[in-house]
């Protein structure tokens, strides 16, 4: 048995054996790959980046296509740094963004690619004297993201990809790690900051080109996401990940909800009305919005697997990463459609 064919046999078995119930599909799909950043799905193909040097694990260094049902695969993109640790893939129907980046994170660049010709062009690039972040979010034509400008102050940025327009549509008064994530959904535009020791959420509409200001309950909101009509996030004091509040914002009512999982929040993230959350313990909470109550989900894959980090894709899927402890030259991903 060659190679390929072990991968598709495992493939097809997989996809046979893993959890599905009427209300969530739900697949594991094994990579030829022991080392991967960020992937995502559209229709059969998996779109992630990987390590192709056995010998530098660290070195992610190749955006692939991986064909989830025939284990074909075709190299999109190799990264321009000696060490690399490409991440932040993302896509749909039209567009492929990520990011390639220096495995010290010194040397970033968003990169996107049309899928219809297959065109890559370079949105933003960081400058090597200071570290920051480009965390890129996609939705439709839109790429936006957070950079720090010549003079020395930290925009959000938003580019139209049919246009090939880039705009600022606000400052960041107090960047950090908390701060460098935006979150493009649902012709919305979700960023945080900080000012006056108070936290706040802003809210650009991609139509009418205003923002909404909202007051988060602690100084430092971070990783916040917008999914319908309501605005989720970790909150924080101080730089103690342990001390935080994580929550929502009803946008309907403006009323804040706390939820409360472990002793803290590891992860979460949102697409549409459903929510997904690993706790200090890594045990997985997966719920759907009905009638503005959360309502579990069944996800039996969990049962198989321990989850290590899970992130929405821009289609909906929920894409969990998976902590083998064997040592082996392949990988698992968990993928829960929408």
């Amino acid at each position: 048995m060659t190679k390929q064919t072990y991968y598709l046999f495992m493939i097809l078995m997989i996809f046979s054996l893993a959890g599905c119930n009427q209300d969530v599909k739900q697949v594991i799909i094994e990579i030829p790959y022991k080392e991967y950043n960020h992937p995502v799905v559209l229709g059969d193909n998996m779109f992630v980046n990987v390590n192709r040097d056995a010998n530098n694990l660290f070195d992610v260094d190749a955006l692939i296509q991986y064909n989830m049902k025939t284990g074909e695969e075709k190299i999109l993109y190799e990264s321009e740094y000696e060490e690399s640790a490409m991440q932040s893939t993302q896509v749909n129907e039209d567009w492929l963004v990520w990011v390639d980046s220096s495995v010290d994170g010194y040397y970033e660049k968003i990169l996107a690619m049309n899928l219809a010709n297959g065109e890559i062009q370079t949105l933003a690039e960081t400058n090597p004297e200071y570290l920051t972040l480009l965390t890129p979010s996609l939705y439709k034509e839109y790429v936006a993201w957070t950079e720090l400008n010549d003079e020395m102050q930290v925009e959000v940025k938003l580019h139209n990809l049919e246009t090939n327009e880039t705009i600022s549509v606000g400052n960041i008064n107090e960047y950090s790690l908390y701060h460098a994530f935006v979150h493009l959904h649902d012709n919305k535009l979700l960023w945080t900051d900080s000012d006056n020791g108070n936290g706040y959420y802003y809210l650009y509409d991609l139509e009418s080109k205003s923002t909404d200001k909202y007051q988060a309950p602690k100084r430092y909101p971070g990783y916040a996401t917008y999914s319908n009509g309501k605005i989720f996030a970790i909150h924080f004091d101080n730089n103690d990940w342990t001390m935080q509040d994580f929550g929502y914002l009803d946008l309907k009512t403006n009323e804040y909800h706390s939820l409360e999982h472990g002793q803290y929040i590891s992860t979460f993230d949102s697409s549409n009305d459903r929510l997904a959350i690993l706790d200090d313990e890594h045990h997985f909470y997966f719920y759907e919005f009905q009638d503005d109550e959360l309502v579990p989900l069944e996800v039996t894959i969990m049962e198989e697997i321990n989850p290590m980090h899970i992130f929405f894709d821009p289609e909906g899927h929920l894409i969990i990463y998976i902590d083998d402890e064997e040592d082996t030259d392949h990988s698992r991903v968990g993928v829960i459609y929408p």
